[in-house]
């Protein structure tokens, strides 16, 4: 009886890791347009942004760069793919997303609003969000990007 209940534990077990691999979704090398932006989502998710300010997917933009060099694009599309695949999984309850890019390949655009704090992003599609999780690995590489375009960083 011990012995089914060790393989039936194993089984389960290789089920929910599988299930919970957190393999990043196509991401595009290089997006025709890519658009990297600094936001505040100190107060997690305001419920709303003041009507004379930018908002990025309900959070107030600090700043924000149009990136058009090709390697500075994959750079952070890398990046962000890296920062995904090498996640395990494990997130924070909270969610201050403070980085977002807009990426748009062939007419389809999506939006990435990611929290390094908590080690997770939403992932806008279509309008659909889609929750992922991201290692904290490739918050320098975005952060180098903003500040050499003088893009203030949240606090």
């Amino acid at each position: 009886m011990d012995v089914y209940r060790c393989l039936t534990a194993a089984l389960f077990l290789m089920v929910m890791l599988t299930a919970c691999s957190t393999k990043s979704p196509q991401l595009a090398t290089v997006p025709d347009t890519l658009t990297l932006y600094s936001i505040d989502g100190g107060k997690e998710r305001p419920a709303s942004v003041d009507k004379d300010k930018e908002a990025f997917r309900g959070y107030p933009v600090i700043g924000k760069v149009d990136v058009t060099d090709a390697k500075a694009k994959k750079a952070l599309m890398d990046a962000l793919k890296e920062g995904m695949d090498a996640s395990d999984g494990q997130i924070a309850g909270c969610f201050r997303p403070r980085h977002a890019i807009r990426a748009s390949t062939n007419g389809q655009t999506t939006d990435y609003v990611i929290c390094f704090e908590c080690t997770q992003l939403q992932v806008y599609t279509d309008d659909k969000p889609k929750t992922e999780t991201i290692t904290r690995k490739p918050k320098s590489v975005f952060n180098t990007q903003l500040k050499t375009a003088k893009i203030p960083l949240a606090p």
